[in-house]
């Protein structure tokens, strides 16, 4: 595993959780995230062909944007641009490795933009069939949770969990899709 989680708790409300997560070694979470993201291979698992090619032609320049802002998964600090991946990434896969939920692929990989998706970071389904979504921050000099917990009041108010539940729609197991509920 790239990364210790550090912190898991509830956060002002049960279905509300905080999770830190600390990476173990700089360069080899960064490493082992560029190849997570490189990797396009889940595409071909759940869409028709004509999809897939859809799919492929909007990830494609995602990942060319992800490899430079990671330098091939060579990078040694993050920044701003890169930090941003990174937690995302890691929240993602927190999320998915501590609690047994859906693994969807991070936001801007799934998006329509090539970079800085205007939208949530990352989703998941849970257990009980609820579709969540995550916001990450990544601030160098201070916790962030304040700044994510304002973005999503701010996504709330404008609808982008009704907008992006187009998005998340392909990746949620066809038999599991009349029960899903949602919830920020």
């Amino acid at each position: 595993m790239p990364f210790t989680i550090v912190c898991d708790r509830s956060f002002h409300q049960p279905h509300i959780r905080l999770l830190r997560i600390r990476p173990n070694n700089l360069q080899l979470t960064i490493r082992h995230i560029f190849v997570s993201l490189a990797n396009m291979s889940w595409i071909d698992s759940f869409l028709p062909e004509y999809l897939r090619q859809s799919l492929y032609a909007r990830v494609e320049p995602t990942v060319r944007t992800i490899a430079n802002h990671l330098n091939d998964g060579n990078l040694t600090a993050v920044d701003s641009h890169s930090g941003e991946l990174v937690v995302s990434e890691l929240a993602r896969q927190g999320v998915v490795n501590r609690y047994g939920y859906l693994d969807i692929p991070i936001g801007e990989l799934i998006a329509t933009q090539v970079a800085q998706n205007p939208g949530f970071d990352f989703y998941s389904v849970n257990l009980n069939d609820i579709i969540l979504f995550g916001e990450s921050k990544y601030v160098a000099a201070r916790t962030a949770h304040n700044d994510a917990l304002k973005q999503i009041v701010n996504f709330k108010r404008d609808q982008k969990d009704d907008k992006d539940l187009v998005t998340v729609h392909p990746f949620v197991p066809e038999g599991r899709r009349n029960g899903v509920n949602v919830t920020i």
